[in-house]
C-alpha cells in the first residue's frame, strides 16, 4: 500500500517541478492502484493525467479496464472497450487479457460465454491469444467448475 502512495507523491512532485511523466509512468501507477482497488486515488492520478494530456492512450484505457475488472463491473468494461473503438484506439492482447480477467472474476452464468465470445472476437480481429490469455481462460474455467474444458484448453 505504501508504494502506491509514494509513487503518487513522486508523480505529483514531478509535475510540480515541471517534469512531465509520460503515459507509461501514469499507467504503471494507475495499474497498481487498480490492483489495490484504490478507486479514489486512481481518479486523483487520472485527473492529473487529464490535466496534462487531453487524449487517453490505450495504456490508460487498459488501466481503466483493470480497475473495473477488480470491481467486477462488466458493463463498465464493455463501455470502456466501446470508447476505445469509437476513439479509433486499437485493442491489443493486453486489452483483451484484462477484459477476460474482468469477465471471469465474478462467478455468474454468463462468464464463460462472455469469455469465449471475446476469444472469437480476438480471432476475428487477428489478435493472437498468448500464454497469458490461455492461463486466464484455464484458471477462469476451473474457478467456474468447468474442469473438462480447462483440461482441453491445457
Amino acid at each position: 500500500r505504501g508504494k502506491e502512495k509514494e509513487a503518487m507523491e513522486i508523480l505529483f512532485e514531478m509535475t510540480d517541478k515541471g517534469i512531465i511523466p509520460n503515459d507509461t509512468s501514469f499507467a504503471i501507477i494507475l495499474d497498481g492502484l487498480a490492483k489495490k482497488r484504490e478507486k479514489d486515488r486512481f481518479m486523483q492520478v487520472l485527473n492529473l493525467y487529464e490535466s496534462i494530456y487531453k487524449l487517453k492512450t490505450r495504456k490508460i484505457y487498459n488501466s481503466f479496464i483493470m480497475l473495473f475488472s477488480e470491481f467486477q463491473d462488466i458493463n463498465k468494461i464493455e463501455e470502456i472497450k466501446n470508447q476505445m473503438e469509437s476513439n479509433k484506439l486499437l485493442t491489443n492482447i493486453a486489452t483483451y487479457n484484462r477484459i477476460l480477467t474482468g469477465y471471469l472474476k465474478p462467478i455468474n452464468v454468463n462468464a464463460i460465454d462472455n469469455a469465449f465470445r471475446l476469444l472469437v472476437e480476438m480471432f476475428e480481429k487477428r489478435i493472437e491469444p498468448n500464454r497469458t490469455t490461455f492461463n486466464i481462460l484455464i484458471f477462469g474455467l476451473i474457478k467456474h467448475y468447468h474442469f473438462f474444458e480447462a483440461f482441453e484448453l491445457y
